[in-house]
């Protein structure tokens, strides 16, 4: 696994509206899905990472209902670590191709089971399979 640290950063609370509607398109080729909280944690990570070999990858698709935009979403099944805590959460790296968050390869979205007092927490290790991330090399001007 490689370890990319992070900082918890607050979103605008539009994943929790989106994935509400997502989460039940995802459910039938990837069962794990339905037991994520409809909502991303927000990660500004150290290191940059840009997702190569996603678990699942869905779409394009139309998940807003009446509209004919498409979207593309991949997951990678990850872990979190947070020092307050003891063990790691289980979590899948979220992306999705038409979010903002895709330009910045330091910020990602992540979704996982609900985690009680994640308000209280800002800091966290990014778990993630070798093979499936490039972490790229930042080079100074």
């Amino acid at each position: 696994m490689l370890k990319v640290n992070a900082e918890i950063v607050h979103g605008m609370g539009v994943a929790c509206k989106n994935l509400k509607l997502q989460i039940p398109l995802f459910v039938d080729e990837f069962p794990e899905a339905a037991e994520c909280f409809p909502g991303t944690i927000n990660l500004r990570l150290e290191s940059p990472v840009t997702l190569t070999r996603p678990d699942h990858r869905f779409g394009p698709m139309t998940w807003v209902p009446g509209s004919k935009r498409q979207e593309v979403f991949e997951f990678l099944k990850v872990g979190l670590s947070f020092t307050e805590r003891p063990g790691v959460q289980k979590a899948w790296l979220y992306v999705a191709h038409n979010s903002p968050h895709r330009d910045d390869p330091h910020i990602h979205e992540v979704v996982a089971p609900e985690i009680l007092d994640l308000e209280s927490l800002s800091r966290c290790q990014l778990l993630l399979p070798k093979g499936s991330v490039t972490i790229i090399a930042e080079t100074l001007p």
